[in-house]
């Protein structure tokens, strides 16, 4: 039986020092006994992530979305390495893979034309709020789709959504906010919403 891969053992290596950091508790607990855990980011987290067709294609400019569509987020990537600096650490290299990043809020680069939110069934629920801090809409946390507006202009045919991820929740190190993005395609004809928020494709005519 061939060895494994040097990246998925480091990988296998880093779920273990994940349990294991699990079981230490607090970010201070001592484990071992005797050890005291300070935590430093050990390399920028990141996070990257795709918008997808709900058939499970990616969204491209040769498979563009289209007016009305409901499109969903999918990640391809987490990773947020921090490391213990204290001599005596259980884990490889003192490294272990956090797992509280969060997926904070959502937002387009200029004008966004559509709405994040959810799509529950065949009715999509907008998760949207406005930031007093500086006016601007943001799809909420939890928000894990984005649906096309019908009124997309037909001259903008690519726009970058974003997604601010962070990990104030860590039990270890917490690292600074910071912004992932991905650009969507839209081409096609204004298509016409009857009431509700049905998105069944026969409650539609273009």
């Amino acid at each position: 039986m061939p060895p494994p891969h040097p990246q998925r053992l480091q990988s296998l290596l880093l779920v273990l020092a994940a349990l294991l950091a699990r079981l230490a508790g607090p970010a201070q607990a001592q484990f071992p006994p005797g050890h005291v855990h300070q935590w430093t980011p050990y390399l920028q987290p990141d996070f990257y992530f795709e918008w997808r067709h709900l058939g499970g294609g990616r969204v491209t400019a040769a498979d563009p979305a289209n007016p009305c569509e409901p499109l969903v987020w999918y990640a391809t990537s987490i990773n947020d390495p921090d490391r213990c600096v204290s001599p005596g650490y259980p884990f490889p290299n003192g490294v272990v893979n956090d797992g509280a990043i969060v997926f904070y809020r959502w937002t387009g680069s200029g004008e966004t034309y559509g709405h994040y939110g959810n799509l529950i069934d065949v009715h999509f629920y907008n998760n949207e709020y406005t930031d007093p801090a500086d006016g601007q809409l943001y799809g909420a946390s939890g928000s894990a789709n984005f649906g096309v507006d019908r009124d997309w202009p037909p001259e903008r045919l690519q726009h970058t959504l974003s997604v601010e991820i962070r990990n104030q929740n860590s039990q270890f190190a917490v690292d600074p906010p910071f912004w992932r993005g991905d650009t969507i395609y839209v081409n096609g004809s204004r298509c016409w919403v009857k009431n509700g928020r049905d998105v069944n494709p026969e409650k539609h005519a273009t």
